[in-house]
């Protein structure tokens, strides 16, 4: 059986939702092996069984502080040469997109981004992903031994393994990439908490654009009542009406929710680049023609000022 290997990710202490949606994923694919950078808690280990993990590789990394994702990509192509991993799973993202890009190029594999679905057919690895912004739809078939796939979050359910229920054995080593000290990040800034989901991990995403004139109470609200995150346009982020950690689009976030509310957006190619593959959008905006309008599943032409609060009266009473 093929061994896949999943880059897991703790926060807090726990294994974060795109973890586990690679470890669903990796299960139809082999035997999934998680690695995680840092110490693994009990409670993290027996998270990693019960999806499927059948072996743990927790590793210290004293370059990795500090570093940029040199160290990391090293670190993540040892473990994969190390257990003879097939199939490299990571969460898709900026970062991880460069750590796989650089494992595939230090293993000789294949490497396939955003994708959506994987799977094994007549001893080739299938894999489904989006291509021009998230416009189309398209299966690549890997043609090497060995590949590197970045999955998109909410691309796949996440479901523990029918078989799970054991807490894996736990692998501990140190790695050193002396390497990784050649460039060195300076200052980081973390994103502000919002005591919502994370925008890139919500299923559902209520975001908010020029239309919205810089008031972002409505969406806000509506994002709370429906459990969402708040997300925004370029043009609401270059305004300074929100920070740059809700922009959505090419030059943002990536998100795939199962429903994207845009309130007040045209609907941009680069701002639909982030959230065409959101499985129900619901648009809300004055302009008949605006382009958003023709990817909604729910096209709301309308002001935002009486539309929005009667949706917010009608959530509240339910």
């Amino acid at each position: 059986m093929s061994t896949i290997l999943v880059l897991a990710v703790l926060s807090a202490g726990e294994v974060d939702t795109p973890t586990l949606e690679l470890l669903t994923l990796a299960r139809d694919l082999g035997e999934p092996v998680a690695l995680v950078v840092g110490d693994v808690p009990a409670v993290a280990a027996a998270t990693l069984g019960s999806y499927g993990a059948t072996a743990v590789h927790a590793v210290d990394c004293p370059q990795l502080t500090g570093s940029l994702v040199t160290a990391r990509a090293a670190l993540v192509t040892e473990v994969a040469t190390a257990t003879g991993a097939d199939v490299v799973l990571v969460a898709a993202g900026t970062e991880n997109a460069e750590v796989a890009a650089l494992v595939a190029a230090g293993r000789g594999a294949a490497l396939v981004t955003d994708a959506v679905a994987a799977a094994e057919v007549d001893g080739s690895l299938h894999v489904t992903k989006v291509v021009w912004a998230g416009q189309h739809t398209v299966e690549a078939v890997v043609q090497t031994p060995r590949a590197v796939l970045t999955v998109k979050p909410n691309a796949v359910a996440p479901s523990p393994d029918p078989a799970g229920g054991r807490v894996p054995a736990v692998e501990t080593r140190v790695f050193v990439h002396e390497a990784a000290r050649e460039a060195v990040v300076t200052a980081l800034v973390p994103s502000a908490a919002t005591g919502g989901p994370k925008l890139t991990e919500a299923s559902v995403v209520v975001a908010g654009g020029r239309g919205t004139g810089g008031d972002f109470s409505a969406v806000t609200e509506l994002a709370e009542l429906l459990g969402g995150a708040v997300g925004a346009s370029r043009a609401a982020v270059d305004e300074g009406w929100v920070s740059s950690g809700h922009q959505v689009g090419q030059t943002g976030r990536t998100v795939s929710p199962d429903l994207y509310v845009a309130l007040g957006i045209s609907g941009a190619i680069q701002h639909v680049a982030g959230m065409r593959t959101a499985r129900r959008i619901v648009a809300i905006n004055s302009d008949p023609d605006a382009p958003i309008h023709r990817i909604a599943d729910l096209a709301v032409v309308g002001d935002l000022a009486v539309v929005v609060p009667a949706a917010v009266e009608r959530l509240r009473a339910r």
